[in-house]
């Protein structure tokens, strides 16, 4: 019996010679795999409309998928800028505090300094006064005045309230601008502000720099001028 098969069929399937071949299909642009967790990845993959799944996984196939940059941008809410708020109040807070220590630290600086330089006046006196003599009260004397000096002058290099004041002056500084920088984002409208992911992300890297500020000492006092 004779049949009507095409030969080049590659596939053995029962023939009818009386179906008509469907048209063929118009090719799509393309199928545009996005998913969740490739916009966080920040990449998305198109895969022209050539490949079929069969052949998505084969090397061939990889070579014609192409990456495309995803930039997606969050928006602003209450939930982001009310967590805003509260670093705002927090640096804020800190502000006030290092500036606080800076005025205590300098003031007992310039007490213990004037300390230092009035002590070693009176060894100088002292020294001269008793001069190289002999006597052992004199020669006491002498030493424990020199020992006092040489204590007072360990404790103010121990100290080192110099750089410490100075120290926190510096975070002061650092704390107000990060204080500046919230409330100048905060005061505009939220179509003209900076995307949200964006600047939460800046304000957490520079408050962690900002966890190196030395520790604030108890009993520092507000300065006359800023209370």
């Amino acid at each position: 019996m004779g049949s009507n098969c095409p030969s080049s069929y590659s596939r053995p399937s029962p023939c009818h010679s009386s179906a008509t071949p469907s048209p063929p299909s118009e090719p799509d642009a393309g199928i545009n795999f996005i998913g969740s967790q490739q916009y966080n990845q920040g990449t998305a993959h198109f895969i022209p409309a050539s490949i079929s799944a069969e052949l998505l996984n084969s090397d061939s196939a990889a070579s014609s998928v192409e990456e495309i940059p995803v930039i997606v941008e969050e928006p602003w809410n209450e939930q982001i800028e009310t967590h805003i708020r509260a670093w705002l109040a927090e640096a804020k807070e800190s502000q006030t505090r290092h500036r606080n220590a800076g005025y205590t630290l300098k003031k007992r600086y310039r007490i213990l300094q004037s300390l230092v330089i009035l002590w070693s006046s009176v060894i100088l006196i002292g020294n001269g006064f008793l001069g190289c003599s002999s006597d052992s009260v004199d020669t006491l004397v002498r030493l424990l005045i020199n020992a006092i000096g040489v204590f007072i002058n360990s404790i103010f290099a121990s100290l080192n309230l110099g750089y410490t004041y100075r120290e926190h002056f510096e975070y002061e500084t650092k704390f107000f601008d990060l204080a500046q920088d919230i409330e100048c984002m905060l005061v505009r409208q939220r179509p003209y502000r900076m995307p949200a992911d964006a600047f939460v992300t800046e304000i957490r890297e520079r408050r962690k720099k900002l966890a190196l500020a030395p520790e604030v000492p108890r009993g520092t006092y507000p300065h006359p001028r800023q209370r």
